[in-house]
Protein backbone atom coordinates (compact mmCIF):
# COMPACT_ATOMS: atom_id res chain seq x y z
CA UNK A 1 0.00 0.00 0.00
CA UNK A 2 1.26 3.46 -0.90
CA UNK A 3 0.86 5.12 2.48
CA UNK A 4 2.78 5.05 5.75
CA UNK A 5 0.42 4.96 8.71
CA UNK A 6 1.67 2.45 11.21
CA UNK A 7 2.75 1.59 14.72
CA UNK A 8 6.39 2.66 14.27
CA UNK A 9 7.14 6.40 14.70
CA UNK A 10 6.99 8.81 13.01
CA UNK A 11 3.28 8.22 12.56
CA UNK A 12 2.70 11.13 10.17
CA UNK A 13 1.82 10.07 6.65
CA UNK A 14 3.37 11.68 3.60
CA UNK A 15 -0.20 11.75 2.35
CA UNK A 16 -3.57 10.23 3.20
CA UNK A 17 -4.38 6.84 1.66
CA UNK A 18 -6.61 6.81 -1.41
CA UNK A 19 -10.34 6.50 -0.95
CA UNK A 20 -10.17 2.87 -2.03
CA UNK A 21 -7.49 2.13 0.55
CA UNK A 22 -9.37 3.91 3.31
CA UNK A 23 -12.71 2.22 2.76
CA UNK A 24 -11.82 -1.26 1.48
CA UNK A 25 -10.65 -2.12 5.02
CA UNK A 26 -7.96 -4.43 3.68
CA UNK A 27 -10.33 -6.44 1.49
CA UNK A 28 -9.13 -5.24 -1.90
CA UNK A 29 -10.41 -7.28 -4.82
CA UNK A 30 -13.36 -8.14 -7.03
CA UNK A 31 -15.89 -10.09 -5.02
CA UNK A 32 -17.49 -12.91 -6.99
CA UNK A 33 -21.24 -12.88 -6.66
CA UNK A 34 -24.26 -14.24 -8.50
CA UNK A 35 -25.78 -10.77 -8.21
CA UNK A 36 -22.95 -8.73 -9.78
CA UNK A 37 -20.70 -9.02 -12.82
CA UNK A 38 -18.13 -7.10 -14.84
CA UNK A 39 -17.68 -7.50 -18.60
CA UNK A 40 -15.03 -5.85 -20.81
CA UNK A 41 -15.20 -6.14 -24.59
CA UNK A 42 -14.61 -4.44 -27.91
CA UNK A 43 -17.67 -3.48 -29.92
CA UNK A 44 -18.46 -1.30 -32.89
CA UNK A 45 -18.36 1.86 -30.81
CA UNK A 46 -14.97 0.96 -29.29
CA UNK A 47 -13.93 -0.51 -25.93
CA UNK A 48 -16.74 -0.97 -23.43
CA UNK A 49 -16.84 -1.92 -19.76
CA UNK A 50 -20.16 -2.99 -18.24
CA UNK A 51 -20.67 -3.23 -14.49
CA UNK A 52 -23.99 -4.91 -13.70
CA UNK A 53 -25.91 -5.42 -10.47
CA UNK A 54 -29.27 -7.16 -9.98
CA UNK A 55 -31.72 -4.77 -8.36
CA UNK A 56 -33.14 -7.47 -6.07
CA UNK A 57 -30.05 -9.62 -5.65
CA UNK A 58 -29.56 -12.14 -2.91
CA UNK A 59 -26.64 -10.20 -1.33
CA UNK A 60 -27.47 -6.99 0.56
CA UNK A 61 -24.08 -5.34 -0.13
CA UNK A 62 -21.76 -5.82 -3.11
CA UNK A 63 -18.42 -3.98 -2.93
CA UNK A 64 -15.82 -3.91 -5.70
CA UNK A 65 -12.58 -2.41 -4.35
CA UNK A 66 -9.85 -3.04 -6.89
CA UNK A 67 -8.10 -1.53 -9.88
CA UNK A 68 -9.64 -1.81 -13.33
CA UNK A 69 -7.17 -1.16 -16.16
CA UNK A 70 -8.57 -0.67 -19.65
CA UNK A 71 -5.77 -0.94 -22.23
CA UNK A 72 -6.23 -0.37 -25.97
CA UNK A 73 -3.49 -1.33 -28.44
CA UNK A 74 -3.07 -1.59 -32.21
CA UNK A 75 -2.30 -5.32 -32.08
CA UNK A 76 -2.71 -8.23 -29.68
CA UNK A 77 1.02 -8.56 -28.99
CA UNK A 78 1.20 -4.98 -27.76
CA UNK A 79 -1.91 -5.54 -25.67
CA UNK A 80 -0.44 -8.64 -24.07
CA UNK A 81 2.75 -6.72 -23.29
CA UNK A 82 0.80 -3.99 -21.50
CA UNK A 83 -1.25 -6.50 -19.50
CA UNK A 84 1.89 -8.33 -18.43
CA UNK A 85 3.51 -5.06 -17.36
CA UNK A 86 0.53 -4.24 -15.12
CA UNK A 87 0.44 -7.71 -13.62
CA UNK A 88 4.21 -7.98 -13.08
CA UNK A 89 5.50 -4.81 -11.36
CA UNK A 90 9.26 -4.48 -11.00
CA UNK A 91 11.44 -4.00 -7.94
CA UNK A 92 13.88 -1.13 -8.44
CA UNK A 93 17.24 -0.69 -6.71
CA UNK A 94 17.34 2.58 -4.76
CA UNK A 95 20.38 4.56 -3.53
CA UNK A 96 19.63 7.58 -1.34
CA UNK A 97 16.07 6.58 -0.50
CA UNK A 98 13.75 3.67 0.16
CA UNK A 99 11.44 1.70 -2.11
CA UNK A 100 8.11 1.65 -0.28
CA UNK A 101 5.63 0.09 -2.67
CA UNK A 102 4.09 -0.19 -6.07
CA UNK A 103 0.65 1.42 -5.85
CA UNK A 104 -1.67 -0.27 -8.36
CA UNK A 105 -4.38 2.44 -8.17
CA UNK A 106 -2.33 4.77 -10.34
CA UNK A 107 0.61 2.56 -11.33
CA UNK A 108 3.11 4.54 -9.26
CA UNK A 109 6.38 3.36 -7.73
CA UNK A 110 6.70 5.05 -4.34
CA UNK A 111 10.25 6.07 -3.33
CA UNK A 112 10.76 7.69 0.08
CA UNK A 113 13.29 10.47 0.67
CA UNK A 114 16.49 9.32 2.38
CA UNK A 115 19.37 11.52 1.30
CA UNK A 116 17.73 15.00 1.23
CA UNK A 117 19.86 16.07 -1.74
CA UNK A 118 19.99 13.13 -4.17
CA UNK A 119 18.47 9.76 -5.05
CA UNK A 120 19.09 7.19 -7.81
CA UNK A 121 16.46 4.59 -8.78
CA UNK A 122 17.54 1.82 -11.14
CA UNK A 123 15.06 -0.48 -12.88
CA UNK A 124 16.24 -3.76 -14.45
CA UNK A 125 16.03 -4.39 -18.20
CA UNK A 126 12.37 -4.74 -19.11
CA UNK A 127 11.19 -6.92 -21.97
CA UNK A 128 7.86 -5.07 -21.91
CA UNK A 129 9.44 -1.59 -22.39
CA UNK A 130 6.90 -0.25 -19.94
CA UNK A 131 6.46 3.38 -18.97
CA UNK A 132 7.09 3.67 -15.24
CA UNK A 133 5.67 6.48 -13.13
CA UNK A 134 7.76 7.28 -10.07
CA UNK A 135 6.79 9.35 -7.04
CA UNK A 136 9.69 10.48 -4.85
CA UNK A 137 7.99 11.68 -1.69
CA UNK A 138 8.98 13.61 1.44
CA UNK A 139 7.42 12.69 4.76
CA UNK A 140 6.30 15.61 6.94
CA UNK A 141 9.20 14.90 9.31
CA UNK A 142 11.88 14.99 6.56
CA UNK A 143 13.90 18.12 5.65
CA UNK A 144 12.29 20.48 3.13
CA UNK A 145 13.96 21.81 0.00
CA UNK A 146 13.37 25.37 -1.27
CA UNK A 147 15.60 25.39 -4.36
CA UNK A 148 15.72 23.74 -7.77
CA UNK A 149 15.02 20.11 -8.67
CA UNK A 150 16.78 18.31 -11.54
CA UNK A 151 15.43 14.96 -12.80
CA UNK A 152 17.40 12.75 -15.20
CA UNK A 153 16.90 9.46 -17.05
CA UNK A 154 20.24 7.76 -17.71
CA UNK A 155 21.96 11.11 -17.24
CA UNK A 156 19.71 13.06 -19.62
CA UNK A 157 17.60 15.84 -18.10
CA UNK A 158 13.88 15.11 -18.20
CA UNK A 159 10.81 17.00 -17.05
CA UNK A 160 9.38 16.40 -13.60
CA UNK A 161 6.19 17.51 -11.92
CA UNK A 162 6.64 19.04 -8.47
CA UNK A 163 3.81 18.87 -5.94
CA UNK A 164 3.21 19.88 -2.36
CA UNK A 165 0.71 17.92 -0.30
CA UNK A 166 0.05 21.12 1.68
CA UNK A 167 -1.02 21.39 5.29
CA UNK A 168 -4.78 20.89 4.85
CA UNK A 169 -6.70 17.72 5.53
CA UNK A 170 -7.58 15.81 2.40
CA UNK A 171 -9.91 13.34 4.11
CA UNK A 172 -12.60 12.67 1.54
CA UNK A 173 -15.41 12.92 4.09
CA UNK A 174 -14.29 15.92 6.16
CA UNK A 175 -14.54 19.53 4.98
CA UNK A 176 -12.12 21.08 7.43
CA UNK A 177 -9.46 23.69 6.90
CA UNK A 178 -6.34 23.33 8.99
CA UNK A 179 -3.27 25.59 9.06
CA UNK A 180 -2.78 26.79 5.50
CA UNK A 181 0.64 27.24 4.02
CA UNK A 182 1.70 27.11 0.41
CA UNK A 183 4.88 25.12 0.75
CA UNK A 184 7.77 23.78 -1.28
CA UNK A 185 8.10 20.44 -3.00
CA UNK A 186 6.90 17.26 -1.27
CA UNK A 187 6.60 14.98 -4.31
CA UNK A 188 8.75 14.76 -7.44
CA UNK A 189 6.88 12.80 -10.13
CA UNK A 190 8.87 11.43 -13.07
CA UNK A 191 7.91 9.14 -15.97
CA UNK A 192 10.35 7.12 -18.07
CA UNK A 193 10.27 4.35 -20.70
CA UNK A 194 12.44 1.42 -19.62
CA UNK A 195 15.02 -0.13 -21.95
CA UNK A 196 14.93 -3.79 -22.92
CA UNK A 197 18.68 -4.42 -23.13
CA UNK A 198 20.05 -2.45 -20.17
CA UNK A 199 19.03 -1.05 -16.78
CA UNK A 200 17.36 2.39 -16.65
CA UNK A 201 18.40 4.83 -13.93
CA UNK A 202 16.25 7.75 -12.83
CA UNK A 203 18.02 10.46 -10.83
CA UNK A 204 16.55 13.27 -8.73
CA UNK A 205 18.85 15.99 -7.40
CA UNK A 206 17.82 18.89 -5.19
CA UNK A 207 20.10 21.84 -5.95
CA UNK A 208 20.26 25.61 -5.38
CA UNK A 209 17.90 27.52 -7.66
CA UNK A 210 14.19 27.97 -8.14
CA UNK A 211 11.11 25.69 -8.30
CA UNK A 212 7.43 25.96 -9.24
CA UNK A 213 5.32 23.55 -7.19
CA UNK A 214 1.66 22.60 -7.59
CA UNK A 215 -0.32 22.93 -4.37
CA UNK A 216 -2.55 19.88 -4.16
CA UNK A 217 -4.48 21.28 -1.19
CA UNK A 218 -5.24 25.00 -1.23
CA UNK A 219 -7.20 27.35 1.00
CA UNK A 220 -10.64 28.20 -0.31
CA UNK A 221 -14.28 28.39 0.66
CA UNK A 222 -15.76 26.12 -1.98
CA UNK A 223 -15.29 22.41 -2.48
CA UNK A 224 -14.09 22.85 -6.05
CA UNK A 225 -10.99 24.61 -4.78
CA UNK A 226 -10.48 22.12 -1.95
CA UNK A 227 -10.83 19.04 -4.11
CA UNK A 228 -7.12 18.77 -4.86
CA UNK A 229 -7.32 19.98 -8.46
CA UNK A 230 -3.93 21.68 -8.17
CA UNK A 231 -4.61 25.14 -9.50
CA UNK A 232 -2.24 27.06 -7.21
CA UNK A 233 1.49 27.25 -7.89
CA UNK A 234 4.07 28.39 -5.35
CA UNK A 235 7.46 29.56 -6.67
CA UNK A 236 10.23 28.98 -4.15
CA UNK A 237 13.85 30.15 -4.34
CA UNK A 238 17.00 29.22 -2.47
CA UNK A 239 17.32 32.93 -1.69
CA UNK A 240 14.39 32.90 0.75
CA UNK A 241 13.68 29.79 2.80
CA UNK A 242 10.91 31.39 4.88
CA UNK A 243 8.37 32.33 2.21
CA UNK A 244 7.64 31.61 -1.46
CA UNK A 245 8.94 34.26 -3.83
CA UNK A 246 5.44 34.46 -5.27
CA UNK A 247 2.27 32.42 -5.76
CA UNK A 248 0.27 32.12 -8.97
CA UNK A 249 -3.47 31.48 -8.67
CA UNK A 250 -4.87 30.05 -11.89
CA UNK A 251 -8.44 30.63 -10.68
CA UNK A 252 -7.94 34.40 -10.85
CA UNK A 253 -4.99 34.56 -13.23
CA UNK A 254 -2.99 36.62 -10.74
CA UNK A 255 0.32 36.65 -8.90
CA UNK A 256 -0.10 36.84 -5.13
CA UNK A 257 2.26 37.74 -2.29
CA UNK A 258 5.39 38.70 -4.25
CA UNK A 259 8.03 38.75 -1.50
CA UNK A 260 11.55 40.15 -1.31
CA UNK A 261 14.62 38.08 -0.49
CA UNK A 262 15.08 37.77 3.26
CA UNK A 263 11.56 39.04 4.01
CA UNK A 264 8.40 37.36 5.31
CA UNK A 265 5.83 40.04 4.41
CA UNK A 266 4.99 40.57 0.72
CA UNK A 267 5.78 43.74 -1.20
CA UNK A 268 2.77 43.11 -3.46
CA UNK A 269 -0.35 41.28 -2.36
CA UNK A 270 -1.87 40.85 -5.80
CA UNK A 271 -0.88 41.45 -9.41
CA UNK A 272 -3.42 40.43 -12.11
CA UNK A 273 -1.77 38.68 -15.05
CA UNK A 274 -4.67 38.60 -17.53
CA UNK A 275 -6.21 41.35 -19.67
CA UNK A 276 -9.31 43.07 -18.34
CA UNK A 277 -11.38 46.25 -18.44
CA UNK A 278 -10.06 48.76 -15.93
CA UNK A 279 -12.45 48.92 -12.97
CA UNK A 280 -14.71 46.38 -14.67
CA UNK A 281 -17.94 45.50 -12.86
CA UNK A 282 -18.77 42.22 -14.60
CA UNK A 283 -17.05 38.84 -14.95
CA UNK A 284 -17.25 39.45 -18.70
CA UNK A 285 -14.80 42.31 -18.24
CA UNK A 286 -12.03 39.89 -17.12
CA UNK A 287 -10.29 37.40 -19.43
CA UNK A 288 -9.16 35.12 -16.60
CA UNK A 289 -11.31 32.03 -17.12
CA UNK A 290 -8.20 29.99 -17.82
CA UNK A 291 -8.38 26.92 -20.04
CA UNK A 292 -4.68 26.43 -20.84
CA UNK A 293 -1.66 26.16 -18.59
CA UNK A 294 1.92 25.03 -19.27
CA UNK A 295 5.09 24.76 -17.22
CA UNK A 296 7.60 25.52 -19.98
CA UNK A 297 10.64 25.36 -17.70
CA UNK A 298 10.89 24.46 -14.02
CA UNK A 299 14.29 25.47 -12.68
CA UNK A 300 16.85 25.41 -11.49
CA UNK A 301 17.94 28.54 -13.44
CA UNK A 302 14.47 29.93 -14.12
CA UNK A 303 10.75 29.16 -14.10
CA UNK A 304 8.78 29.81 -17.29
CA UNK A 305 4.98 29.54 -17.35
CA UNK A 306 2.32 30.10 -19.98
CA UNK A 307 -1.42 30.34 -19.39
CA UNK A 308 -4.37 31.48 -21.44
CA UNK A 309 -8.06 32.17 -20.89
CA UNK A 310 -11.11 34.10 -21.97
CA UNK A 311 -13.91 36.06 -20.42
CA UNK A 312 -17.04 33.92 -19.78
CA UNK A 313 -18.72 34.96 -23.04
CA UNK A 314 -15.48 34.13 -24.92
CA UNK A 315 -15.36 37.40 -26.80
CA UNK A 316 -11.65 37.96 -26.06
CA UNK A 317 -8.65 35.80 -25.15
CA UNK A 318 -5.73 36.66 -22.89
CA UNK A 319 -2.33 34.96 -23.18
CA UNK A 320 0.47 35.39 -20.65
CA UNK A 321 4.08 34.23 -20.67
CA UNK A 322 5.69 34.64 -17.24
CA UNK A 323 9.40 34.11 -16.51
CA UNK A 324 10.90 34.17 -12.99
CA UNK A 325 14.72 34.07 -13.07
CA UNK A 326 16.34 32.16 -10.22
CA UNK A 327 19.86 33.57 -10.55
CA UNK A 328 19.03 37.31 -10.51
CA UNK A 329 20.29 39.35 -7.54
CA UNK A 330 16.75 40.64 -6.85
CA UNK A 331 13.26 39.13 -7.24
CA UNK A 332 12.35 39.74 -10.87
CA UNK A 333 9.55 38.83 -13.25
CA UNK A 334 9.56 39.12 -17.04
CA UNK A 335 6.14 39.21 -18.67
CA UNK A 336 4.79 39.11 -22.19
CA UNK A 337 1.02 39.47 -22.69
CA UNK A 338 -1.23 39.27 -25.73
CA UNK A 339 -4.95 40.02 -26.04
CA UNK A 340 -6.90 38.67 -29.03
CA UNK A 341 -10.40 40.07 -29.60
CA UNK A 342 -12.34 37.10 -30.99
CA UNK A 343 -15.77 38.70 -31.31
CA UNK A 344 -15.95 42.18 -29.83
CA UNK A 345 -14.59 44.03 -26.79
CA UNK A 346 -16.99 46.54 -25.32
CA UNK A 347 -14.95 49.02 -23.34
CA UNK A 348 -12.91 52.18 -23.67
CA UNK A 349 -9.70 50.53 -22.42
CA UNK A 350 -7.82 47.25 -22.15
CA UNK A 351 -5.76 46.89 -18.98
CA UNK A 352 -2.87 44.49 -18.41
CA UNK A 353 -1.24 45.68 -15.18
CA UNK A 354 -2.71 46.73 -11.83
CA UNK A 355 -0.61 46.11 -8.72
CA UNK A 356 -2.13 45.92 -5.23
CA UNK A 357 0.63 46.55 -2.65
CA UNK A 358 -1.52 46.24 0.48
CA UNK A 359 -4.06 43.77 1.90
CA UNK A 360 -6.72 46.39 2.63
CA UNK A 361 -7.82 49.98 2.04
CA UNK A 362 -6.95 50.92 5.62
CA UNK A 363 -4.54 53.81 5.40
CA UNK A 364 -2.39 52.45 8.24
CA UNK A 365 -1.40 49.53 5.98
CA UNK A 366 -0.07 51.82 3.24
CA UNK A 367 3.67 51.57 3.75
CA UNK A 368 5.09 53.27 0.66
CA UNK A 369 5.45 57.03 0.19
CA UNK A 370 4.80 57.63 -3.49
CA UNK A 371 4.65 56.42 -7.09
CA UNK A 372 6.90 57.97 -9.75
CA UNK A 373 5.87 57.55 -13.41
CA UNK A 374 8.36 58.42 -16.13
CA UNK A 375 8.18 58.47 -19.92
CA UNK A 376 10.42 60.18 -22.44
CA UNK A 377 10.45 63.90 -21.65
CA UNK A 378 8.00 63.84 -18.73
CA UNK A 379 7.25 62.50 -15.26
CA UNK A 380 4.52 62.37 -12.61
CA UNK A 381 5.14 61.97 -8.87
CA UNK A 382 2.06 61.01 -6.82
CA UNK A 383 2.26 60.87 -3.02
CA UNK A 384 0.13 58.13 -1.47
CA UNK A 385 -1.05 60.04 1.61
CA UNK A 386 -0.78 63.60 0.21
CA UNK A 387 -1.88 63.51 -3.44
CA UNK A 388 -2.36 67.29 -3.19
CA UNK A 389 1.46 67.59 -3.03
CA UNK A 390 1.96 65.62 -6.24
CA UNK A 391 3.96 67.02 -9.18
CA UNK A 392 3.41 66.55 -12.90
CA UNK A 393 5.82 67.47 -15.70
CA UNK A 394 4.15 66.59 -19.03
CA UNK A 395 6.15 65.42 -22.03
CA UNK A 396 6.51 68.15 -24.63
CA UNK A 397 6.80 65.73 -27.54
CA UNK A 398 6.27 62.07 -28.29
CA UNK A 399 6.46 60.17 -24.95
CA UNK A 400 7.88 57.13 -26.75
CA UNK A 401 7.03 53.43 -26.54
CA UNK A 402 8.34 52.94 -22.99
CA UNK A 403 7.02 53.64 -19.49
CA UNK A 404 8.82 53.36 -16.15
CA UNK A 405 7.35 53.55 -12.67
CA UNK A 406 8.64 53.08 -9.16
CA UNK A 407 6.58 52.48 -5.99
CA UNK A 408 8.72 53.50 -2.99
CA UNK A 409 9.90 53.59 -0.15
CA UNK A 410 9.20 50.78 2.36
CA UNK A 411 11.46 48.64 4.52
CA UNK A 412 10.33 45.33 3.00
CA UNK A 413 10.98 46.51 -0.58
CA UNK A 414 9.90 48.69 -3.48
CA UNK A 415 8.57 47.94 -6.98
CA UNK A 416 10.31 49.08 -10.16
CA UNK A 417 8.65 48.30 -13.51
CA UNK A 418 9.52 49.01 -17.15
CA UNK A 419 6.97 48.55 -19.98
CA UNK A 420 7.28 48.34 -23.77
CA UNK A 421 4.34 49.17 -26.06
CA UNK A 422 4.42 47.67 -29.60
CA UNK A 423 1.24 49.64 -30.47
CA UNK A 424 3.06 52.99 -30.16
CA UNK A 425 2.35 55.61 -31.38
CA UNK A 426 -1.20 54.69 -32.41
CA UNK A 427 -2.27 53.44 -28.98
CA UNK A 428 -0.16 55.00 -26.21
CA UNK A 429 0.12 53.92 -22.56
CA UNK A 430 -2.27 55.37 -19.97
CA UNK A 431 -1.37 55.18 -16.29
CA UNK A 432 -2.76 56.32 -12.95
CA UNK A 433 -3.00 55.66 -9.23
CA UNK A 434 -6.50 54.56 -8.27
CA UNK A 435 -8.71 57.22 -6.71
CA UNK A 436 -9.78 55.19 -3.68
CA UNK A 437 -6.84 52.85 -3.09
CA UNK A 438 -3.13 52.73 -3.80
CA UNK A 439 -3.22 50.37 -6.77
CA UNK A 440 -1.27 51.35 -9.86
CA UNK A 441 -3.03 51.09 -13.26
CA UNK A 442 -1.35 50.77 -16.67
CA UNK A 443 -3.55 50.23 -19.73
CA UNK A 444 -4.21 51.05 -23.37
CA UNK A 445 -7.06 53.10 -24.84
CA UNK A 446 -8.02 51.54 -28.20
CA UNK A 447 -8.74 53.75 -31.16
CA UNK A 448 -12.23 52.24 -31.53
CA UNK A 449 -14.92 51.46 -28.96
CA UNK A 450 -16.20 48.78 -29.15
CA UNK A 451 -13.04 47.07 -30.30
CA UNK A 452 -13.75 44.95 -33.39
CA UNK A 453 -13.01 41.24 -33.76
CA UNK A 454 -9.52 40.45 -35.01
CA UNK A 455 -7.82 43.23 -33.04
CA UNK A 456 -4.66 42.21 -31.18
CA UNK A 457 -2.87 44.02 -28.36
CA UNK A 458 0.58 43.10 -27.06
CA UNK A 459 2.80 44.37 -24.29
CA UNK A 460 5.92 43.23 -22.48
CA UNK A 461 7.43 44.38 -19.20
CA UNK A 462 9.91 43.56 -16.47
CA UNK A 463 9.50 44.30 -12.78
CA UNK A 464 11.83 43.94 -9.81
CA UNK A 465 11.71 44.31 -6.05
CA UNK A 466 14.40 46.78 -5.02
CA UNK A 467 15.76 48.71 -2.07
CA UNK A 468 14.18 49.48 1.29
CA UNK A 469 12.79 52.39 3.32
CA UNK A 470 15.88 54.50 2.64
CA UNK A 471 15.38 54.49 -1.16
CA UNK A 472 14.87 58.10 -2.23
CA UNK A 473 12.87 59.73 -5.01
CA UNK A 474 16.13 60.90 -6.62
CA UNK A 475 17.45 57.32 -6.66
CA UNK A 476 14.26 56.02 -8.29
CA UNK A 477 14.30 58.88 -10.80
CA UNK A 478 17.92 58.11 -11.75
CA UNK A 479 17.00 54.45 -12.38
CA UNK A 480 14.07 55.57 -14.53
CA UNK A 481 16.25 57.90 -16.60
CA UNK A 482 18.86 55.18 -17.23
CA UNK A 483 16.16 52.67 -18.15
CA UNK A 484 14.40 54.99 -20.60
CA UNK A 485 17.74 55.79 -22.21
CA UNK A 486 18.66 52.09 -22.57
CA UNK A 487 15.19 50.84 -23.52
CA UNK A 488 15.25 48.25 -20.73
CA UNK A 489 15.14 48.16 -16.92
CA UNK A 490 18.63 49.16 -15.71
CA UNK A 491 19.36 49.05 -11.97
Amino acid sequence: MGYDHGAVPPFYASRWPTGMQQWARGNLGWKRSPSAAVDASLCGEGPRVRLCWLEDGAEPDITHAATLVLSVATDEADLERRIAAVQEPLTPEVHGGGFRSYTPEDGTYEIGQGDPASVRITFPPDEHERTVRLRHYRRKTDPRHRGGVVATVDGQVTRAQLMSEGELTDDICVVMEMSHRNDSVDDVIVSAVLKTDAPTTIGIDKVPGIQATYQSEIAGLDLQRRAGNRRDIAVWSSRNKERPELELDLFSGAVHRWTNHGQTEPVLWEMPMAWFLSCGISRHHYCNTNDTFEVLENGPERVRLHFSGTNPNRRARSRTWLTIPGDHPRPRIEVRMRMEVEEQWEGANVEFSDIFPYPSRLVETWLHDAVLFMARGGSTLIYNLRPDCSAHSPAKGDPGPHLFYGLFAADHGNVLAFFENPQHPGTPFHYSVCGNYIDVHVNLHPERDPVPAGTVFEVSYAAELYGDGSTSADEVRAIGERSLEAGTLVI
